[in-house]
């Protein structure tokens, strides 16, 4: 069935919209028809954009992260189909090489996650797990630095086994692990998690984030570029 919602141009099969208009408090409401809640754990900052906008500052010194309950993003299980995710970072490494930006996964076991790293002067992977180590996937682009001081728009589609990322609304080379980027296995006991890995205890988020969001369909280049020219003014990018 499409809803009034998902009849919304880019908004159609939207399954994650945490906007973060709420500028306050420590929670936080997704804004699709999935309509679930997240919880702000350990201080993550509220910080006033313009157009009445607001990202979150994260800091891995002190474990900020947010959660859902699994109970609540089924919708968010990829497991076998399209999808695609756009988000706002600014990373900025303090302790750890590797932050999470977001995930619905374990390691080795099922689902995925998306990650920055500091090796290659600044790399972004989206990484499937499966059984074991032999059968996990990935894909990756590079030119992500770390302290870029400027809000980027990171996005992603997947499309049969294939990706491709966008920086800005605009493609950048995208390597795929060889056969493709597999489906995920089956992730029916994983939080999502954004801002740490699935355990909660470990590759905190450092810096800014803003808006993350997801499909269960493959934005196309057209959409990235319109996210990217609807929202770029409140960054001054």
């Amino acid at each position: 069935m499409t809803t009034h919602y998902d009849s919304l141009g880019l908004k159609q099969d939207i399954v994650m919209d945490l906007s973060w208009l709420e500028g306050r408090a420590e929670i936080t409401h997704d804004e699709s028809k999935t309509g679930f809640t997240a919880a702000l754990h350990n201080g993550v900052l509220w910080r006033a954009l313009a157009a009445s906008r607001h990202g979150l500052n994260f800091h891995e010194a002190m474990s900020r992260y947010i959660d859902a309950p699994v109970a609540d993003t089924a919708a968010l299980d990829f497991t076998a189909t399209d999808y695609s995710l756009v988000v706002w970072i600014d990373p900025r490494h303090w302790l750890d090489d590797d932050m999470l930006v977001m995930g619905r996964y374990a390691v080795n076991l099922r689902g995925w996650e998306l990650y920055h790293n500091t090796s290659q002067g600044g790399i972004i992977t989206l990484r499937h797990h499966h059984p074991g180590v032999p059968t996990r996937s990935a894909c990756y682009s590079l030119g992500w630095p770390n302290n870029i001081a400027t809000m980027r728009l990171f996005g992603v589609s997947r499309i049969m086994g294939q990706a491709q990322h966008y920086r800005d609304g605009q493609q950048v080379q995208t390597i795929c692990s060889a056969g493709g980027l597999l489906d995920p296995a089956a992730n029916a006991v994983n939080d999502l998690t954004i801002g740490c890995r699935f355990s909660k205890d470990d590759h905190f988020w450092t810096g800014m984030m803003h808006r993350p969001r997801a499909w269960t369909r493959a934005l196309g280049p057209h959409e990235h570029r319109a996210i990217f020219e609807l929202e770029r003014d409140w960054f001054g990018v």
